[in-house]
């Protein structure tokens, strides 16, 4: 079984990029206790079918829960209900993607303003025609071999998996992991929204 490194799609623009597609995601109360409900805060009227949040849960439309659930992804620990907090209109899809800077800046230039610096418009929740949840996902240590003193966050050429330890589908390991059957299902039913960073097995 081969194993590969969940990110979400590259975007342009850093983390200019990364906050307008993945948003925010808000797991813990005052006091730093895990909610049952988390709270989603992003960009709309575009939200994802998939992906990943805050490196430890992946958040996905209710057709697509159903899907890894009813095809037995391991790793699978907790599945938390989401609730639409602050939904903004900046419908960044409609710009070029492929200029060298986003079309619109964030207020002082700080890329989560493009979310805690806009309004919500409640418009855009009567538009959500699914439900969507936060998966937390199982943990699973000890399962890389560092072949490289040299770290490589691109490629991740400098570790290999012990693939044949591996239990799970799905889980995290200082990144979250997924077997080739997850990357399958989800390259079949969704729309680019993930990105799919191939492991070197152990030997």
């Amino acid at each position: 079984m081969k194993y590969y490194i969940i990110k979400n799609r590259k975007m342009p623009w850093g983390d200019y990029g990364n906050t307008l597609f993945e948003g925010l995601l808000s797991v813990m109360d005052k006091n730093y206790q895990i909610t049952e409900v988390h709270k989603i805060e992003r960009t709309a009227p575009y939200i994802p079918e998939i992906y990943t949040t805050i490196s430890r849960y992946i958040v996905v439309r209710e057709d697509i829960k159903d899907l890894l659930l009813n095809n037995d992804i391991k790793g699978i620990e907790k599945v938390h209900p989401t609730e639409f907090t602050k939904l903004v209109n900046l419908d960044w899809q409609q710009w070029d993607l492929n200029a060298p800077n986003p079309k619109i800046y964030p207020r002082e230039g700080e890329p989560i303003n493009y979310i805690k610096g806009r309004k919500h418009n409640p418009k855009f929740l009567d538009l959500i025609s699914h439900s969507y949840y936060s998966l937390g996902l199982a943990e699973q240590e000890k399962i890389f071999e560092i072949v490289s003193d040299k770290d490589d966050y691109e490629n991740y050429t400098d570790i290999r998996i012990k693939a044949a330890e591996v239990k799970y589908d799905l889980f995290q390991c200082g990144s979250i992991i997924a077997s080739e059957k997850f990357k399958n299902l989800i390259e079949t039913h969704t729309d680019n929204c993930l990105h799919f960073i191939p492991l070197q097995e152990s030997r």
